[in-house]
């Protein structure tokens, strides 16, 4: 059914992404401008968040490319929430 996918996305990857161009399928994504933390120890020590994207999915399959970040950075995770 139609929903709300959200992707948050290493806050170091989308520094990459400023400098060398923001993976295709990122781009339909807007930034809610919210961040999420996690329990990772690599991204605490560091003091590293994910950043939040939204966009609606229509009913169907859903895909997501790669992260396309060229340093060491967490892979981003994906999660979503019923349109109504």
């Amino acid at each position: 059914q139609p929903c709300y996918l959200f992707v948050a996305v290493d806050e170091r990857a989308i520094e990459v992404y400023k400098k060398s161009g923001t993976p295709c399928w990122l781009e339909e994504f807007l930034d809610t401008g919210l961040t999420i933390a996690t329990d990772d120890p690599g991204m605490q020590q560091i003091e590293k968040r994910f950043m939040v994207f939204v966009r609606e999915a229509p009913k169907g399959t859903i895909s997501l490319g790669p992260s396309a970040a060229i340093v060491e950075t967490s892979m981003y995770f994906a999660f979503a929430a019923v349109a109504e």
